[in-house]
């Protein structure tokens, strides 16, 4: 199956174009979670970081996953077009974004 076949399977499973745009701005964002665990994934799982055991790791990245969704489904409402390799790299980008936003957080107009 490719590319441009998946695109329309998505489309007709979701039956709704906005949904299959947030579902392929998901995936990016799933996609990067597993980059960090295929990093470590050669280590033995007792050197493993504490940290990927814990809600307080769980839960954000959780977030961060939804929110790379939300951010490929703006972009459908802002273009109109649908553009699914581009939800993909939104959600992949998510969590780079909003460090990159919250470090240097735009000066508001007064």
């Amino acid at each position: 199956m490719g590319y441009v076949q998946l695109c329309k399977f998505a489309e007709s499973l979701l039956m709704d174009i906005n949904a299959a745009h947030w579902l392929f701005g998901m995936i990016g964002g799933i996609l990067i979670q597993f980059l960090g665990l295929w990093k470590i994934c050669k280590k033995d799982i007792s050197d493993w970081p504490q940290y990927y055991k814990r809600a307080s790791y769980l839960i954000p990245a959780a977030g961060m996953i939804v929110i790379g969704g939300f951010l490929a489904w703006l972009q459908l409402r802002t273009i109109g077009k649908p553009d699914y390799m581009l939800a993909m790299q939104l959600g992949a980008t998510a969590p780079l974004f909003l460090e990159r936003m919250a470090a240097n957080p735009p000066e508001i107009a007064q």
